[in-house]
């Protein structure tokens, strides 16, 4: 399961900065302000889900383009 990403405050650079796959955003300079550019960041980082799709054989596909074609 993939880790939460966190809010951290880096004193070297003066902001607050969280790292969402394996990328650091620099979010903002206070924590409260930083948390809410967060959420935002990761509200938007869900994939879409996946439609299933029908598996069909290569004899099916074979059968069904025949049928169209020799109509």
């Amino acid at each position: 399961m993939a880790k939460t990403p966190t809010v951290w405050f880096r004193k070297h650079a003066g902001w607050c900065t969280t790292t969402v796959r394996g990328v650091q955003h620099r979010l903002a300079k206070t924590e409260s302000d930083a948390k809410r550019a967060s959420y935002k960041l990761t509200a938007g980082d869900v994939p879409a889900p996946v439609p299933k799709t029908e598996r069909h054989s290569v004899r099916w596909l074979r059968d069904k383009f025949l049928d169209r074609t020799t109509e």
